[in-house]
């Protein structure tokens, strides 16, 4: 699914979601229903309940803790003059996956990509370019991280146990020995 999104010229990259709040409502909305569910909470949201469109271009935030930040990688789609609100960015997000590190635990706390685009194999790529960030020796941010964790198996319905499993998540008891 990956190759299929790289073959589309699709990239991977982290961003500020406040930059792409236009395309995060987009994909949000995209589809019906999620995880097997009607949409719900922050899949609701509109751009104004988002804080509205950025008056000016945003970088990525930089974490300041190599252990405890938080960060979003997206696929995006080269679209010169795309703009959110009156602000050009030159291209179109299509997934996000928003990414947390607490100590020695990495954790996917959201998932999605536009509905139009997850045959395409957005949401795969994002992934697996994640866990490769992740793996990178030269990546201070993730020294020393053991796991990589998106929500209980029990969570979602069909499609997203499959999505889990075809990414490489197994089921596991987590559990922190206290002294």
């Amino acid at each position: 699914m990956k190759s299929r999104s790289i073959k589309l010229g699709y990239t991977v990259k982290t961003f500020n979601p406040a930059l792409f709040v236009g395309d995060w409502v987009d994909i949000n909305r995209s589809a019906e229903a999620r995880s097997g569910g009607a949409l719900r909470g922050s899949l609701l949201q509109t751009v104004e309940d988002r804080g509205g469109y950025p008056k000016s271009y945003l970088e990525p935030d930089t974490p300041t803790c190599n252990e405890h930040w938080a960060t979003t990688f997206g696929t995006f789609q080269v679209q010169p003059g795309h703009t959110q609100g009156n602000v050009v960015v030159d291209e179109r997000l299509l997934a996000y996956i928003v990414l947390r590190r607490v100590g020695d635990l990495c954790v996917y706390s959201q998932i999605v990509g536009h509905d139009a685009h997850t045959k395409e194999g957005v949401v795969y790529h994002c992934h697996f370019d994640i866990v490769k960030w992740i793996l990178a020796p030269e990546n201070q941010l993730t020294k020393g991280v053991k796991t990589l964790m998106y929500g209980g198996i029990g969570n979602g319905g069909k499609g997203l146990w499959q999505w889990k499993r075809t990414s490489g998540f197994t089921p596991m008891h987590l559990i922190e020995s206290v002294t």
